[in-house]
């Protein structure tokens, strides 16, 4: 099978959004401005190419939210760069929306009309296949644990080998046989608050390296809070089985 992946890059002008009173935007504020530019503009469109909104942001077909791989993910960091990565429907949505910003530049985050700068779209097929070798990924501000499972100490180990897998589950793709998967280090990082201070959500997050024999692409999101750019993978090297 193959599984197309659209990532796309940009930059925006913070200071807008600097004032006394106010908090930085983050990839939260970005996921909504997205969503709900998507809902306002593009459903007809969306429903040309049978893609279903409710598929696309992780709800069942009475509007209930589920717990899946996010299909859109969203990166916006301190300094302005937009990344934006897309994953089967969620690869044709954002294919649609970049089309129409290009043309538009219509985008609100919190009321203020933005401007993405640099805008760049990159287009990839995935074939998911097991390797005949590992190949070693970065793993960076990666959230094992959700706010309920905060106060656990499940092995991290075998965290990601469920979350991995869970990737693969959910983008129904058939291995051909189990695959291998190995945590081979790791260290906690600040504790990280993806929202804003008041709401007062504390994270334990990790940068680290792992290991498996499944051809993972780069820039994808692994655990808690991948929509919002936490658990992005890189390549690095290859090690013989």
């Amino acid at each position: 099978m193959s599984i197309p992946i659209t990532t796309v890059t940009g930059h925006i002008d913070m200071t807008i959004f600097q004032t006394k009173d106010s908090l930085p935007i983050n990839s939260n504020h970005l996921k909504g401005a997205v969503i709900e530019y998507i809902f306002d503009h593009l459903i007809e469109d969306l429903g040309k190419k049978e893609i279903s909104p409710a598929q696309i942001f992780n709800k069942d077909e009475h509007g209930v939210r589920k717990v899946s791989y996010p299909l859109i993910q969203f990166d916006l960091s301190p300094s302005g760069i937009i990344k934006i990565v897309g994953i089967c429907q969620g690869s044709k949505t954002i294919n649609l929306w970049i089309n129409r910003i290009y043309d538009q530049q219509d985008l609100k985050i919190k009321g203020k009309k933005i401007i993405i700068k640099f805008i760049h779209e990159t287009c990839q097929l995935w074939r998911p296949e097991l390797l005949p070798h590992l190949q070693v990924y970065e793993i960076r501000k990666w959230k094992p644990y959700s706010t309920d499972t905060l106060k656990q100490r499940k092995p991290l180990d075998n965290i990601i080998w469920g979350q991995l897998l869970r990737i693969t589950d959910d983008l129904d793709i058939k291995l051909a046989r189990r695959p291998r998967i190995d945590l081979l280090r790791y260290k906690e990082i600040q504790r990280i608050d993806p929202y804003d201070r008041s709401h007062k959500i504390r994270w334990r997050a990790f940068n680290g390296q792992f290991a498996t024999n499944i051809n993972f692409p780069n820039n994808i999101g692994v655990g808690h809070e991948a929509r919002l750019g936490f658990g992005k993978i890189k390549k690095l090297s290859s090690i013989s089985l």
